[in-house]
């Protein structure tokens, strides 16, 4: 099975590889790390202020806001050059996920559309628990 966050990039790299096949690695990676920032980092924030807000998680970060978002970014790109530059990955990866089954495929994009609904879920359950 695929790692959600890998599917995420497989589907947006070959979206992107369709639509310039021309464009150099350097350029189509930056473009695949923002989309992955703006999928996954407000998706996360949300999960956290809903569980803040059901009282599930109740610490708080005595960080200045500017440099916790300039660190987090920083080491979100680090993690992400890691992952898929470092050693060209990104071609294991793409080439992996294409030769997978269709079943395995099918099941981590279920995994990645319930990862996507964790918000929904939690916004939900804090409703419930308002109205009673």
């Amino acid at each position: 099975m695929t790692n959600p966050y890998f599917l995420v990039f497989f589907f947006s790299y070959r979206w992107l590889n369709k639509l310039n096949p021309k464009a150099e690695k350097s350029d189509l990676l930056f473009v695949m790390y923002s989309i992955l920032f703006i999928l996954f980092i407000p998706h996360l924030f949300w999960i956290l202020w809903l569980l803040k807000d059901l009282d599930i998680i109740n610490f708080k970060v005595n960080i200045p806001k500017y440099i916790f978002g300039l660190s987090f970014a920083l080491l979100f790109w680090l993690m992400n050059h890691l992952i898929f530059s470092l050693k060209d990955r990104y071609k294991k990866i793409v080439t992996k996920i294409e030769n997978q089954n269709g079943v395995y495929r099918a099941l981590s994009s279920i995994i990645l559309v319930c990862y996507f609904l964790i918000p929904a879920i939690l916004l939900l359950l804090k409703n419930y628990k308002t109205t009673q």
